[in-house]
């Protein structure tokens, strides 16, 4: 289906799910490296990785609404997309808008004119946190979900902590990757487990680069 799961490989109910963007698709990193697989190595499970490269809250959404009509996931780890990131259906493709996307001229116009007000982009990322948790709900699936350190904390992770790049110079590498499953096996590992919200300071992020 598109998805970075290796050839041959099956679906199928109670096994645990990663939503996300290129960070959890892995773009320039060994599948090894995954912070799915490496959160899937720690818990002694498979771990369905459904990142989409580009993708926004709205695409884990979609394609969390697609997989749970045919599968039930026993949970859904979600490492959050930036919130200035959309995706529509624009003369019959679709276009993912976002700071540095390649956009239509349409898309380019929609995305300056809808999400430079906060407002929208705010009711845009809460609503569809708010359809993926009713999904989860219904279908008593256990929903983690942190927002993309990688957004909220760049600086410290490649400056401070030294994170290596990816093979593609743009993503960060495998120990980015190690960072991330750590924190989704800490809070699958406790009780007071579920979405940490998008914190307030992340509406100030520069949205134009």
């Amino acid at each position: 289906y598109g998805f970075r799961n290796g050839h041959y490989f099956e679906y199928a109910d109670g096994m645990p799910l990663a939503l996300g963007c290129s960070d959890t698709y892995g773009i320039g990193n060994k599948q090894e490296h995954l912070w799915s697989n490496r959160l899937g190595e720690s818990m002694g499970e498979c771990v369905v990785n459904l990142g989409v490269p580009g993708g926004s809250i709205k695409s884990c959404y979609r394609v969390l609404k697609a997989y749970t009509e045919k599968y039930t996931p026993s949970t859904v780890f979600m490492l959050m997309p930036n919130l200035f990131r959309s995706e529509y259906i624009l003369d019959g493709s679709l276009e993912q808008l976002g700071p540095n996307f390649n956009m239509t001229k349409f898309g380019k116009k929609m995305f300056e004119k809808l999400f430079f007000e906060v407002e929208n982009t705010y009711h845009e990322t809460t609503g569809y946190l708010d359809a993926i948790k009713g999904i989860c709900l219904e279908k008593n699936i256990k929903l983690i979900g942190i927002p993309n350190p990688s957004f909220l904390i760049y600086y410290e992770l490649t400056e401070k902590k030294g994170f290596e790049f990816s093979y593609d110079l743009q993503h960060l590498g495998p120990q980015f990757h190690s960072y991330v499953a750590d924190i989704f096996l800490d809070r699958f590992q406790r009780e007071d487990f579920g979405i940490t919200n998008y914190p307030e300071n992340y509406l100030n992020y520069d949205k134009t680069t």
